[in-house]
């Protein structure tokens, strides 16, 4: 989705712009994508494995307060 935003010219230069105002080099834009295709399915998965405990789980159900 963020290289069709991208191929407008005008979307382009404000990302390029917030990414050096940020301190990311306006450059980084375009080194990010490949940074999400690096990452591999092992590691989604242990990373799930590490932080999405069913024994964490917590529900919250908000409703109306209706006597």
């Amino acid at each position: 989705m963020r290289l069709v935003a991208r191929q407008d010219l005008g979307s382009y230069a404000v990302a390029s712009a917030l990414d050096e105002l940020y301190g990311l080099g306006y450059q980084f834009s375009d080194t990010e994508d490949a940074k999400y295709e690096s990452v591999t399915l092992e590691q989604v998965q242990a990373t799930a494995q590490k932080y999405l405990r069913p024994e964490a789980l917590v529900v919250a159900l908000v409703k109306p307060d209706n006597p």
